[in-house]
């Protein structure tokens, strides 16, 4: 996503059209929304990222992360979805992906946010751990 829509905005001239003063198109929200969206999207990647490295190594830190990682999702895409309503541009038109991703990011919320904390499953697998840790701790031998 990051490629197909941030690589044109700033290597095909939009950047400057949408940031200008002196540009039809120019809005004063443009500039921040853009970069705040970029900064958003990377740091998802990142969240991403950790987040598997921490699911494969059932760290106890991973549905916290989770949880921070659909929330944060949520307020990214509702702050975005809502401040980009303030140009006029955007609000004239129609954009049923906005919609759509806004909607998502609450179904994820309301399905995944309480999964994390009340699931057996989760509590088995990132929190109760001590008989793992037992067979995976070899026991110590006296020095000779």
């Amino acid at each position: 996503m990051l490629l197909q829509s941030f690589v044109p905005i700033f290597s095909e001239g939009y950047w400057d059209v949408l940031t200008d003063p002196s540009s039809d198109a120019y809005h004063p929200l443009w500039a921040p929304l853009l970069v705040f969206n970029f900064i958003g999207n990377l740091g998802f990647i990142v969240f991403a990222a950790v987040g598997l490295v921490l699911f494969f190594r059932r760290s106890p830190a991973f549905p916290k992360l989770m949880v921070v990682y659909y929330v944060g999702n949520l307020l990214v895409v509702g702050l975005f979805f809502f401040s980009s309503r303030l140009i006029p541009a955007v609000a004239a038109k129609d954009d049923p992906e906005s919609h759509s991703a806004l909607f998502r990011a609450i179904v994820r919320c309301v399905i995944w946010v309480p999964y994390m904390y009340r699931s057996r499953r989760v509590r088995n697998t990132f929190i109760a751990r001590p008989m793992m840790d037992a067979i995976a701790t070899p026991p110590e031998h006296p020095a000779a």
